[in-house]
Formats: C-alpha cells, sequence, structure tokens
C-alpha cells in the first residue's frame, strides 16, 4: 500500500519578483507607524518591545530590528543580521531624501540609515 508520502513533489526555483519596499530601524521611543512600544513586566530581556501586527498575527520585535512596509501596507519586523543579509539599500528619490534630512538635500541618501553606533542588543 503506497501513502501520500511516499512520493514527494519536486520543489522549482523560484525568484521574488524586484520590489522597493519601505524600512526603517526601530529603537525604543522612536515614533514609527504601526509599532507600538511595549513595556515588559520585571524579569523580561528587553524591557521594552515593540508591538507589530502583522498579517499572520502580532509580533514582538527588538531593539534594532527592521520595521518593513510591503506594497500593500503590511508590516513585518526582521532581525539586523537578516535584514543585512536579505535586503540591500536603493537610491531614494529626491522627495525621500528631502523628507529624512528635513527638506535638505542629502550627498549620500542612505546615510541616514547607515549608523554604525546603534546598538542592537541581542538581536
Amino acid at each position: 500500500m503506497t501513502s501520500v508520502f511516499d512520493s514527494v513533489k519536486p520543489t522549482v526555483p523560484v525568484r521574488r519578483l524586484p520590489t522597493v519596499l519601505e524600512a526603517v530601524p526601530w529603537l525604543p521611543g522612536d515614533n514609527v507607524p504601526g509599532v507600538t512600544e511595549v513595556v515588559c513586566d520585571v524579569g523580561c530581556c528587553p524591557p521594552v518591545r515593540g508591538l507589530i501586527e502583522t498579517l499572520e498575527g502580532d509580533m514582538y520585535i527588538q531593539p534594532g530590528y527592521w520595521v518593513i512596509t510591503g506594497v500593500d501596507g503590511e508590516q513585518w519586523g526582521v532581525r539586523p543580521d537578516i535584514f543585512h543579509k536579505t535586503y540591500e539599500f536603493v537610491q531614494p528619490t529626491a522627495e525621500q531624501c528631502c523628507e529624512v534630512n528635513d527638506g535638505y538635500e542629502c550627498p549620500n541618501p542612505t546615510q541616514h540609515f547607515l549608523k554604525t553606533d546603534w546598538d542592537y542588543g541581542d538581536a
């Protein structure tokens, strides 16, 4: 007698379509739309986390996680190490550059986000 599990359907390689998404690193005290700051009870580590309502349910993020906003406005959190392995920075439009730098033109549009002195904690 054969089982459904006796023959495994082969997978096919696919590539995700290139899509430009919005991303921002989150730290406690940051005002990031869609992220609610949650202070944990005594003994929690980290003591302050972010809460995002994702399509799959509530997701808690730690300081230093990147908050990604998808093409339909959906959001999810990504650990910093995974973010840097799977996402790349793209050249923002002039309008986006001005928004980030309070109306001033920026010579390197990604400089605002590429801070090396952020403490990502254990994320």
